[in-house]
């Protein structure tokens, strides 16, 4: 959506410079009386006029051309062999869903990094180009790993870059982040579909980088379980109230590692011994959730039980 927005606000502001310089030419070779073509000079301010509604219309679709893949292959292919390669790819995306072959979908996070927005734009642009090669290779990892449970094979690229991004986006990163002047989390996210083997690109996505979210034996919140129900019921109440503090985690700005797909982790032992002492009470208990250790927010956010 924001694309859209540049793209038709660059094409507003192409289209008005055009025609404002347009209608002052064509004002002043009229002032002048000047010829053009051995045309009389208000025949001579409406060739102008015309000029400049055609330069408009050119340049709006040179734009379109190499701003946007899906005209370039239009232009260059022609509507049926735009149809097909549609539906080629279409049908190779559902394949490969159906398969298991989707390495990544749109928005999904690859990795995340904090950023030192107060070093001097070449340093913070280098922070993220060494965050980018960290992104290949978990990109590398995880096609090899999809290739290995569809019984396919996967050769990695030459130069072991199969992520990149967009000039513009990284440009716009580090303009943001050294305007900012502080550390922020940086996460990478797929542009759209990638499948097994295909290159891609990254669009980023920034967020506050808190530092200590949680401190160790910090309360994130309690709840009452009843101790006489069964102990699936028990169970099925202390995810519940686990659900609760990932909900009060997000709203204290912390966020899904994306590599674990996690945002609060908890040892399963830990969980049964909880449930088995709520049982073995068999009344009404207080349960209070713990951070385990320090916690910043880029999660996972360990955590503990206490029963009261």
């Amino acid at each position: 959506m924001a694309r859209l927005i540049l793209i038709y606000l660059i094409l507003f502001l192409l289209g008005a410079g055009i025609s404002y310089l347009g209608n002052m030419l064509g004002r002043y070779i009229g002032r002048q009386k000047m010829s053009i073509l051995n045309l009389r000079p208000r025949h001579t301010s409406i060739l102008i006029t015309c000029f400049t509604g055609s330069l408009i219309a050119i340049l709006t679709l040179t734009f379109a051309y190499f701003s946007s893949w899906e005209v370039k292959t239009l232009f260059t292919t022609g509507l049926n062999e735009f149809g097909n390669r549609v539906s080629e790819v279409t049908a190779k995306t559902i394949e490969q869903a159906q398969t298991g072959g989707v390495i990544y979908k749109p928005n999904e996070p690859i990795l995340t990094a904090v950023i030192d927005g107060t070093k001097e734009k070449e340093q913070i642009q280098e922070q993220i180009e060494e965050l980018m090669s960290y992104v290949n290779q978990e990109a590398i990892q995880k096609n090899k790993t999809i290739a290995e449970t569809m019984k396919t094979e996967f050769t990695p690229p030459e130069d072991g870059k199969i992520a990149g991004y967009y000039t513009n986006e990284m440009n716009g990163l580090v303009e943001t982040l050294y305007r900012l002047k502080g550390k922020m989390i940086v996460e990478p996210i797929s542009d759209n579909y990638v499948l097994l083997g295909d290159k891609f690109s990254v669009r980023f996505k920034i967020q506050k980088y808190i530092p200590s979210v949680f401190h160790a034996d910090d309360t994130i919140m309690y709840g009452y379980i009843d101790g006489s129900k069964t102990n699936e019921e028990v169970m099925a109440n202390l995810s519940k109230l686990i659900i609760r503090a990932k909900i009060m985690a997000i709203n204290k700005g912390m966020i899904e590692n994306p590599i674990t797909q996690t945002l609060i982790e908890i040892g399963r032992n830990e969980l049964i011994n909880t449930s088995k002492e709520i049982t073995t009470k068999g009344k009404n208990c207080k349960v209070t959730i713990k951070a385990l250790k320090e916690t910043d927010n880029r999660g996972p956010l360990e955590i503990y039980m206490e029963v009261e």
